[in-house]
């Protein structure tokens, strides 16, 4: 028996429902904010703030898998070890501030109250926290990413550019599970 395909008028998976798609204009970056910055005096409530004008959001896992055999057989053992991520952000350089100084602008330190202006100068991880908005809607879901460090930043500019982007390249040690928990804000970068 052959089925025919309408590829021309209906979609593969029936059960999806394009609201539910998330859009990149629905994304949302945000860095965790100093403990006791909450502005609501909750103490137990992470509160993070927005990091605007992110250009690009890049996410990848590696998880290293050994293939090892045996004497006698064809047939291989695959034995998984650790798994390790990072991120990447790009962002427009502003006069006023840069993508090191939005992100760490929650980790500032007796030795440097004010301006970072090297990844020398940062001792202390951040987390990040990545949210999805669901098109035409309030809800949402995000995701944390923990003790994260930023290992790369960059800049470049030519001649026929008009705006100048940033680039951050970070590491993490864990992910949190996708929930819809409140999240606490303040104004954005």
């Amino acid at each position: 028996m052959t089925i025919a395909w309408t590829h021309a008028d209906t979609h593969v998976n029936k059960s999806e429902i394009g609201s539910a798609i998330n859009s990149s204009r629905t994304l949302l970056y945000a860095a965790q904010r100093a403990s006791g910055d909450s502005g609501a005096g909750q103490a137990s409530v992470l509160v993070y703030k927005p990091v605007g004008l992110i250009q690009a959001y890049n996410w990848s896992e590696q998880k290293q898998v050994e293939m090892i055999f045996e004497l006698g057989s064809d047939i291989p053992y695959l034995v998984p070890g650790r798994t390790t991520g990072q991120l990447g952000l790009t962002r427009m350089l502003l006069h006023t501030t840069d993508i090191i100084n939005v992100l760490y602008d929650s980790i500032k330190t007796q030795s440097n109250s004010g301006f970072f202006s090297s990844l020398k100068q940062i001792t202390d991880p951040i987390n990040l926290m990545f949210v999805a908005f669901k098109l035409n809607s309030a809800e949402y879901i995000s995701r944390i990413f923990e003790e994260c460090w930023i290992t790369a930043r960059n800049e470049s500019i030519s001649a026929g550019q008009v705006v100048v982007a940033e680039n951050v390249n970070i590491l993490y040690t864990n992910v949190g599970p996708m929930t819809n928990t409140l999240i606490a804000q303040t104004d954005s970068n």
